[in-house]
């Protein structure tokens, strides 16, 4: 038992003379050398200012728009007939063309008595012109046998012995006959729907068999002729277009873009009018693009097909406006926060404001704050600040 206890203390003594000497080595051991890190300058990219030359394009979106849209509507009552074989959605007519007939019947006898009416007016009035030349005829022999003044010409009984009075109310009979023939003849024709002026069937409201009264629709019709986009422009965008109002008379050159089946086309077109009042919630300015012929077939300079410009279409059109005296463009991504650029210079960041005047999909029009000979920098800092060193790619 004793020596078990002795054992015991003999190990107890060898753990802590180890722990004391690893305690001991640490202490004593020199502390390792102090490295500075290595300091590391930022990377960045830059790019020159593209000179501005020419005109600025103003952009704005619209949707397209017939220049003219009616809803031809029965003029006359009656059961439709027959339609047109184009009557339909996106049916083609011209000028003219006879798009619906409402039964004519009824309105053909109207017409054949209205004619048998002006017939027996005009016997009338020739009947009655033909007596009042045989009591003029009457009225000169007696005058021949007793002397003139028998019978005062000017007097109302001079006048019903010539039977003058018989005489103006056979004529009005026959004008009056007249213009019932007229009008049943207008009505008539008004049994045939015709197209108004070049255009597309948009929809149609009736069908053959249907009765339609006077006013009811038949259909919705738009020119082909021309097209129209209304654009709003922002106040400082319709500033530099002074052609629209300095030269009214003159259209101003314009064209619409339209993205159709993942392809992008273009249509020349020209601002022809211009809204005469700002919009009070937007404080826009609305302008008119007028697209001829948009279903006229064509192609672009590379030879493709252009397919119409369909009405409904949201386009985007671009104008061009009078170029200020100085102007460059750099990527978006240079223009930074709060109207600022960061320019490369003698290896050192400096920070520019500067004046935008049009930002665009991918570039930004500046007309002040940089020059074309500025390293701009497009790169992405996690930290900037003005003055710090900077390196710069080949």
């Amino acid at each position: 038992m004793m020596s078990s206890r002795l054992s015991k203390i003999i190990i107890a003594s060898m753990l802590l003379g180890s722990v004391l000497i690893v305690v001991t080595i640490i202490l004593m051991r020199e502390p390792p050398p102090q490295v500075a890190p290595p300091r590391v300058i930022p990377l960045v990219e830059t790019v020159l200012p593209d000179s501005g030359k020419g005109p600025i394009m103003v952009q704005g979106t619209g949707t397209v728009t017939p220049q003219r849209s009616v809803v031809l509507a029965a003029e006359v009552g009656g059961k439709i007939m027959v339609t047109a074989p184009a009557f339909g959605a996106g049916g083609t007519f011209s000028r003219g063309d006879v798009i619906a007939q409402i039964d004519p019947t009824d309105y053909e006898h109207a017409l054949a008595v209205a004619q048998a009416e002006v017939v027996r007016a005009r016997f009338d009035w020739v009947r009655a012109q033909e007596e009042s030349a045989l009591a003029r005829d009457e009225v000169a022999r007696l005058e021949r046998r007793v002397g003139e003044g028998v019978l005062p010409r000017d007097s109302l009984l001079g006048a019903l012995a010539l039977k003058e009075p018989q005489v103006r109310l056979a004529e009005a009979a026959h004008i009056a006959a007249l213009a019932r023939r007229d009008d049943a003849a207008a009505r008539l024709e008004r049994t045939k729907i015709r197209a108004p002026f070049d255009g597309k069937v948009g929809e149609r409201r009736a069908d053959v068999g249907q009765f339609v009264a006077p006013g009811s629709p038949i259909a919705t019709f738009y020119n082909t002729a021309s097209a129209e986009v209304e654009v709003a422009l922002r106040t400082e965008d319709a500033a530099r277009l002074s052609g629209l109002w300095a030269r009214p008379t003159r259209p101003t050159p314009a064209t619409v873009i339209s993205r159709f089946g993942g392809d992008e086309y273009r249509y020349p077109a020209t601002i022809t009018r211009v809204s005469g009042a700002i919009d009070r919630a937007t404080r826009t300015l609305t302008v008119i693009a007028e697209i001829r012929a948009p279903y006229q077939a064509r192609t672009d300079d590379q030879g493709r097909d252009i397919p119409p410009l369909w009405t409904g279409s949201f386009v985007t059109v671009e104008i061009a406006s009078e170029p200020p005296p100085f102007y460059v463009r750099i990527p978006r991504a240079a223009l930074r926060e709060g109207g600022m650029v960061w320019v490369a210079v003698s290896g050192r960041l400096q920070m520019r404001p500067v004046t935008v005047l049009r930002e665009e999909e991918n570039e930004v029009v500046i007309t002040s704050g940089i020059d074309p000979t500025d390293a701009v920098i497009i790169s992405r800092l996690p930290v900037a600040t003005d003055g710090m060193e900077i390196r710069t790619s080949a």
